[in-house]
């Protein structure tokens, strides 16, 4: 397994140098590990993201026109630029925020370049886990102003793509979906991303400690050909689980631009006895091969975010989520 975590520290890690060091000094191998509450501090933070959507419903209620102005920083190609001595390519961007899944008369997407006081770092699954918690939870919206059942409106503007459409409908089944109504706890979003694609419902409600729980995640993934199984699960179930760390932990404490080192303990990740059922479907295929580390972790929040809706009336617009400014 490559060193670092799943939020990207192994791409530019700092105990590299440092066990260099100690490796030439000492003449033998050396394994050097920095512990969470080091590391916080060694890596670079990722850009985050700002959005502001616009949409437009037609007579019959679907989707007319749709526009999405988006503020975000390449975090993955400004840390290959590093590693290479080479220009951050903004084009990169440009395709990630292009990446629409859904069939709309009227489509504009804006990917504006911010001007950032610091080179932003990789995080896991971006600026696509980005791009979708802004698209997915908008579509929530848009279908529920139309007075749609989320999972029809979805499927009317998945034409154009029908293994993305294929997964919509297979977890839904296996989920039992009851529509997403007032007074349900269910959730959905989905996502066409490194190649490959995934839907993904989640159950979700907030408990008497006005804590986030999640009881329940049924995911549907087609990423083409697969070799061995097993692993695209783990993939997928890790991504999941490292997602809903990201959702649902405090947000950072910053002071003189560095975040407030805390603990393992402290970061407040979920733990064994919180962790859902997780239920993986993954769709025979003989496409190409496609991406599966970073797909899990684009659809968590949405799909957490409108079923904390659809059960509490609530909506999370900011991440990580905060139930008690909702």
């Amino acid at each position: 397994m490559p060193v670092g975590d799943q939020g990207g520290v192994a791409l530019e890690n700092a105990a590299v140098p440092i066990a260099i060091a100690l490796a030439r000094q000492l003449k033998r191998p050396v394994q050097v590990g920095l512990s969470p509450n080091v590391a916080q501090n060694h890596g670079r933070p990722a850009p985050g993201a700002l959005a502001r959507m616009y949409g437009l419903n037609g007579p019959s209620g679907a989707a007319a026109a749709w526009k999405m102005r988006v503020v975000t920083a390449d975090g993955f190609g400004a840390s290959i630029a590093r590693l290479t001595g080479s220009d951050v390519p903004l084009e990169a961007l440009t395709a990630s925020a292009s990446a629409f899944p859904y069939s709309v008369p009227n489509v504009r997407i804006d990917a504006v370049a911010p001007d950032l006081p610091f080179a932003p770092g990789y995080m896991r699954g971006s600026p696509e886990r980005e791009l979708t918690f802004f698209t997915e939870s908008f579509a929530d919206e848009m279908a529920r102003a139309a007075g749609l059942d989320p999972l029809s409106y979805r499927i009317a503007m998945l034409g154009t793509n029908p293994r993305l459409a294929n997964c919509l409908q297979r977890a839904t089944s296996a989920a039992g979906w009851d529509g997403g109504g007032v007074g349900s706890i269910m959730g959905l979003a989905v996502a066409s991303a490194f190649g490959s694609h995934i839907a993904l419902v989640a159950e979700a409600s907030i408990g008497s400690d006005q804590r986030i729980e999640v009881h329940r995640l049924v995911a549907s993934v087609d990423c083409g050909r697969i070799v061995n199984t097993r692993i695209v699960r783990q993939q997928i179930e890790g991504g999941l689980m490292w997602a809903l760390g990201q959702a649902t932990v405090a947000a950072p404490e910053w002071s003189g631009g560095m975040p407030l080192s805390r603990t393992f303990r402290a970061l407040g990740l979920p733990r064994i006895d919180k962790v859902p059922d997780i239920r993986v479907d993954l769709v025979p295929s003989a496409a190409a091969p496609g991406g599966v580390n970073g797909l899990a972790t684009v659809v968590l929040a949405p799909a957490l975010a409108n079923a904390l809706h659809a059960g509490t009336g609530k909506r999370m617009r900011s991440l990580p989520f905060d139930v008690m400014a909702a």
